[in-house]
C-alpha cells in the first residue's frame, strides 16, 4: 500500500517507523457524500463512523435508535445503529454500521464482521518500514 500522507505514528521500541494502516474511503448517506481517511483496524468488531463524520452526512446521533456500550483502546463508549455506504475500490458496504457518540472517536474504523470479510489484510510489522497490504477476497465482491 502506499504510504498516505500524515500516517506515520512515530518509532517503535525497535527504532522503526510505524505507520498506521491508513485507507480513503467515500461515506454516503441521506443524498451527502464524502471522502475521507479509515484505519483498517482488526481489534474493532464492525466498522465504526464518528458521529461528528455522520453528522455531515445529514446523521443526527440523538435521533438515532439506542444501541449499545462497548469497550476499546479508547475507553467505554456508545454507538447506535445507523445506515450508510462505505465505497473502497470496488469494495461496497451498503448497511448498518455502529455510529461512535460524539467526542469518542476521531476516524472511522473499518471492523472485521464487513471489511475483513473482503479483503486480506496482512501486516508486517517485522519489516522496516512495517508494511501493510489489502487484497481483495474474492475480487473484493460478496
Amino acid at each position: 500500500m502506499p504510504r498516505i500522507e500524515g500516517t506515520k505514528v512515530g518509532i517503535d521500541p525497535l527504532g522503526r517507523v510505524v505507520y498506521r494502516p491508513i485507507v480513503i474511503v467515500q461515506l454516503e448517506a441521506n443524498g451527502l457524500g464524502m471522502q475521507g481517511p479509515a484505519i483498517v483496524d482488526s481489534g474493532a468488531d464492525t466498522t465504526m463512523i464518528p458521529a461528528e463524520v455522520a453528522a455531515g452526512l445529514g446523521i443526527d446521533y440523538a435521533k438515532l435508535p439506542n444501541g449499545t456500550k462497548g469497550k476499546g483502546a479508547g475507553g467505554v463508549l456508545e454507538s447506535r445503529p445507523a445506515s450508510l455506504t462505505i465505497r473502497y475500490q470496488s469494495w461496497t458496504l451498503t448497511g448498518e454500521v455502529s455510529i461512535a457518540e460524539p467526542k469518542h472517536l476521531d476516524v472511522v474504523l473499518l471492523g472485521r464482521s464487513d471489511f475483513f470479510q473482503r479483503f486480506v489484510v496482512r501486516f508486517n510489522w517485522f519489516k522496516s518500514p512495517p508494511e501493510f497490504h489489502l487484497d481483495p477476497a474474492n475480487s473484493g465482491k460478496p
